[in-house]
């Protein structure tokens, strides 16, 4: 695997691109950086640009790199208000090896690969209640927020797509306590998402996909891989479209569209996307397609943003 982290000059810089935290979400690890990327903090930074649907980006193994940033402005232009969270390391990274040694340091970090939910991934859904929220003071019908996770980050998706298992049963065993807590996240738990996952290759969890199987998703997803990517294998992904298959018998609208473009590259929409001639075939439909283009079509769908 090569990612190509080139400089790619002034024109995509982090210029226009706001960092923030939200608030009174305490990380005592100190994950994440400061103002300028590079100071631990007690709270998790992650920079926004634009003002329209709400779009959040989870950065690749090499880090929140430029081309991370040049992604973001892809989708910023097309209308959406993408939020990109520094899961590791500082704003501007992009080191593979890097990245590798962050995540094998962290525990945090290695249970996410590994498909375990952690604070990471309540981080992000509180994000996406946040986001959400803003979007709907102006847009009261809207209730998707976009989500696009890439190589490891894929699992996180995963996470997130699941619906909430809390039986009355359970919620009836709670003290008032734990129940008022409850109610007061529940927004923060579970805003309705439309899922993209790019050439993900963090393991999947056997209860996800079971949970998936028995009960469905937060709706339809769409995944992207290459034909011949050793890192996010064919079998891997087959898993996944089993489980939304068992789900779909019973509920048509619990779909997952997989879209596989020829060629043994790993980094669907930034890496090894060729902007110059973004055109490659999908091996499953015959059809030559963009794969910026394909996520903007179907996140535009699936969140009903004209």
């Amino acid at each position: 695997m090569v990612f190509r982290c080139r400089s790619l000059g002034a024109a995509t810089d982090f210029s226009g691109f706001r960092a923030e935290r939200l608030p009174e979400q305490a990380d005592p690890q100190g994950h994440g950086g400061g103002d300028d990327g590079t100071t631990p903090t007690d709270h998790r930074l992650y920079y926004v640009k634009g003002e329209g649907a709400p779009l959040i980006l989870l950065h690749e193994l090499p880090g929140l790199s430029p081309q991370t940033f040049a992604l973001a402005d892809y989708f910023v232009q097309r209308g959406f208000r993408v939020c990109l969270p520094l899961l590791f390391g500082k704003a501007g990274d992009c080191s593979a090896l890097s990245g590798t040694i962050t995540i094998c340091l962290r525990q945090e970090l290695r249970q996410l690969w590994l498909g375990t939910d952690t604070a990471i991934t309540a981080w992000v859904r509180q994000l996406a209640a946040q986001e959400l929220k803003r979007y709907q003071k102006h847009h009261p019908e809207a209730s998707r927020v976009g989500v696009i996770g890439m190589c490891y980050s894929g699992s996180m998706v995963l996470g997130l797509m699941l619906k909430d298992e809390n039986n009355t049963k359970d919620k009836k065993n709670q003290n008032h306590a734990l129940k008022h807590e409850h109610e007061q996240h529940e927004d923060a738990a579970s805003p309705l998402l439309a899922p993209v996952l790019a050439q993900p290759s963090a393991r999947y969890p056997r209860h996800a996909l079971q949970q998936i199987s028995d009960h469905g998703s937060r709706g339809p997803a769409l995944a992207l891989r290459f034909e011949k990517d050793w890192i996010c294998r064919d079998s891997q992904l087959s898993s996944l479209e089993q489980a939304f298959a068992a789900c779909a018998a019973r509920d048509p609208s619990q779909t997952l569209t997989v879209v596989e473009f020829e060629g043994s590259q790993h980094s669907t929409l930034v890496y090894d996307y060729d902007q110059s001639n973004p055109f490659r075939r999908d091996i499953r439909s015959g059809q030559w397609l963009d794969a910026r283009d394909v996520v903007c079509r179907f996140l535009r769908q699936q969140m009903g943003v004209p």
